[in-house]
């Protein structure tokens, strides 16, 4: 387990590349279309909680395992209205008071008309299946 100062220096020192990286996926290589295929976006998925089929975004990109790289602090790296489904694993405890609100804002203004958000933390249900 990584001391809070060293966790502190890796954000201080990857805000920036994270934040251009972001950027770029949203612009470059985020889904827009996916031709009748379900945009599934798990945020936070750490290195046991991979799902295959989604795209996994993490911010830490050396123990994580992670298909997008970009910080939850920014902006969401994907289209206005693309996203089928959110399933926000064990993130909301991590993010500053100040930001959760923004956290919640940024999925709905990436969720498609219609799509899901769901929210797990400490002590709640953490599976990703949706009824």
């Amino acid at each position: 387990m990584l001391s809070r100062r060293l966790k502190a220096a890796y954000y201080v020192l990857m805000k920036y590349p994270m934040r251009l990286n972001g950027q770029l996926y949203k612009a470059v290589r985020a889904p827009s279309q996916t031709h009748g295929k379900p945009v599934l976006v798990h945020l936070g998925p750490g290195q046991k909680n991979y799902l295959e089929g989604w795209y996994n975004l993490d911010s830490n990109f050396i123990s994580a395992r992670s298909d997008v790289w970009a910080n939850l602090e920014d902006p969401l790296p994907f289209r206005d209205g693309t996203v089928d489904i959110f399933y926000s694993h064990h993130v909301v405890e991590h993010l500053e008071d100040r930001l959760i609100v923004g956290h919640f804002k940024e999925m709905f203004r990436a969720l498609k008309p219609g799509g899901a958000i769901r929210v797990c933390g400490p002590n709640g249900d953490c599976d990703p299946e949706i009824p």
